[in-house]
């Protein structure tokens, strides 16, 4: 039986949401530190589950990171030398699976790895391709679903393609492994519509902070020959501006106020676009000395594009879905191909609570109000299980399934909802 979680209205939200660090964000410093001649020590606030996926898969591969309190510190490329194949296991966290392999390539040794749920089923066809290209050898599954098994002796520079309309993360795995190449530039141009183009730039500001500039023409990404890692010796890995955003839709929802210490104006984090959405509908956003805020009560109609921020489509689809007028997400072909299907689960489950919805090529129309409280099946997808809980601050019967599912990204999610609304969850 599936364990269930009862969330019900206690009036308007107020107060201070804590969220983990960005998975994102560690993601990328995790790597860039690994690959650094000199030892970092990340500051890390409750790591999520995915975050802890690619730590030990660093582990397996030889990388040293010890773990004391909040600190994390990584020894850097002093790795134990290959031996026979090593098998690591990439769990359903999507961002490893595109990440880890060219870190892994650009080394020795020969790697299989696997993963479990969705992560089988997500597109991975592209990653394959670029690092053969670049001088890895790659044994896949039928389109290059995983198992992989990857066969790894060094990497060379070269002018690659990338596919970029499924997904920003092929083009920024292989940005960060660009200083671990033995030799020759790599210049990435992508293919298609570019989606999240915002995480590439703050793959950028990541790697800039560990000493190495990614150069920009506005076509193609490029890092020069002989660029190397510097370890900032101390790094503070920022909170993660997709939770708070789901903590300042609740402020929007219930004309309420929430601050999410931590996060600043000059971020790279492309999903504090939720602020300026919000902002739009007529909710008080901005920045002060602690962090990030959001005041007021949302009204009108959503008609924005989410091809920058998909991870922001499912908290704005409740709050469109919560609001008495047609609203149309656009930009959101990508929520196919997440954790879950995110476009078709959106539309059944809002359907369910009353509101309509259409789903084309590319969009998502929602006609509200939501009337009816549901049991929202979440598809064991974190940012649904968050989604749909927000709807239980306005409406009356409203239960969780697998609620656990929070930890991919905030495991402390529901703690935190209860924060700014005592007596909120059951």
């Amino acid at each position: 039986m599936h364990e269930v979680l009862r969330i019900r209205p206690v009036g308007p939200v107020s107060g201070e949401a804590r969220v983990s660090s960005s998975k994102s964000a560690l993601a990328r410093a995790l790597l860039c530190a690994a690959g650094a001649e000199q030892s970092t020590e990340l500051l890390v606030a409750d790591p999520a589950a995915d975050s802890l996926v690619l730590r030990d898969a660093l582990r397996t591969a030889g990388v040293a990171i010890e773990v004391d309190s909040g600190c994390w510190r990584v020894a850097g490329r002093k790795r134990a030398a290959g031996g026979g194949a090593v098998s690591i296991d990439l769990g359903e966290a999507g961002t490893v699976a595109r990440f880890l392999p060219p870190f892994l390539a650009a080394g020795r040794g020969v790697f299989r790895l696997d993963g479990r749920g969705r992560l089988r089923e997500r597109p991975h066809l592209p990653l394959a391709h670029a690092l053969t290209e670049l001088g890895a050898r790659v044994e896949t599954e039928r389109g290059g679903a995983l198992p992989w098994t990857l066969h790894a002796h060094g990497l060379s520079g070269a002018a690659l393609r990338v596919p970029s309309a499924v997904s920003s993360q092929f083009l920024s795995g292989l940005l960060l492994v660009a200083p671990l190449l033995e030799r020759g530039d790599l210049e990435l141009v992508p293919v298609g519509e570019a989606r999240s183009r915002p995480y590439v730039e703050w793959t950028r500001s990541v790697m800039r902070d560990f000493g190495v500039a990614v150069e920009s023409d506005g076509r193609a990404w490029r890092v020069r020959e002989g660029a190397r890692y510097r370890s900032p010796r101390l790094y503070e890995v920022e909170p993660d501006a997709s939770g708070a955003a789901f903590f300042f839709v609740a402020a929007a929802l219930t004309g309420g106020e929430v601050r999410v210490r931590g996060l600043h104006e000059r971020s790279a984090q492309g999903d504090l676009a939720s602020l300026l959405l919000l902002r739009e509908l007529g909710v008080e956003t901005g920045f002060d000395a602690a962090g990030a805020f959001a005041r007021g009560r949302a009204e009108g109609a959503l008609d924005a594009s989410f091809v920058d921020a998909p991870d922001l489509a499912p908290a704005f689809a409740v709050l469109a879905a919560a609001m008495p007028a047609r609203s149309r997400l656009r930009g959101v072909a990508a929520l196919r191909a997440k954790e879950s299907d995110r476009l078709a689960a959106l539309a059944t489950e809002l359907r369910r609570a009353g509101a309509r919805c259409e789903v084309g090529a590319d969009e998502l129309a929602i006609e509200g109000p939501v009337h009816r409280g549901v049991l929202f099946h979440t598809y064991g997808d974190h940012r649904l299980a968050m989604a749909f809980a927000l709807l239980g601050l306005v409406l009356d019967e409203v239960a969780i399934e697998e609620p656990s599912c929070v930890a991919k990204s905030c495991p402390r999610f529901f703690e935190q909802l209860a924060r700014i609304a005592p007596g909120c969850v059951d």
